[in-house]
């Protein structure tokens, strides 16, 4: 047998791991971007309101109700957020398997074995991963389609408030 029998292989799971844990990563921080994002407009946006409108002016009608329904938008988006942010199991190699690898019966395996062993592992780690990445994603998802609709729901309530000022 060649000594480089599944490098190209064990390389490529090796890979395509750390592409897995870097879009883990980065996925958990655009969630938690997204949070930071939604909190932060509920804020501005009532705030706004407070301000522009003063402290005796009330919302009446669709205004009201596109008012209700941004901030509950908004609402969603954040538990979406939150969903994505959170840490989900995943599979490692556990400790029983990494003890024998340093011992009876793998020590002594040949490189050719131990590249095909550690692959299978990696190769575990990054199915579980994927799987996990996959989910956070569809939450990210959906905190962005909220946030869209909260966008739409506050341009709405905007315009409606305008137009009946001025009638």
């Amino acid at each position: 047998m060649n000594e480089d029998q599944g490098k190209t292989y064990s390389a490529f799971i090796e890979a395509q791991l750390k592409a897995e844990n870097d879009l883990r990563a980065s996925v958990t921080a655009r969630a938690n971007s997204a949070l930071t994002g939604a909190t932060g407009l509920v804020t501005l946006v009532l705030a706004v309101f407070a301000v522009f409108l003063g402290k005796d002016f009330t919302l009446r009608g669709y205004a009201k109700l596109y008012l209700i329904l941004a901030v509950m938008a908004l609402l969603m988006s954040a538990a979406c957020a939150l969903a994505a942010a959170l840490p989900l199991k995943q599979k490692y190699t556990n400790a029983a398997t990494l003890q024998s690898f340093l011992g009876k019966p793998h020590w002594g395996d040949d490189e050719i074995d131990a590249r095909n062993l550690t692959s299978v592992c990696n190769l575990t780690v990054l199915t579980s991963l994927r799987v996990g990445t996959a989910r956070k994603m569809r939450w990210l998802i959906g905190a962005g389609i909220f946030q869209l609709t909260a966008i739409v729901m506050l341009v709405l309530c905007v315009i409606t408030t305008v137009s009946t000022m001025h009638t």
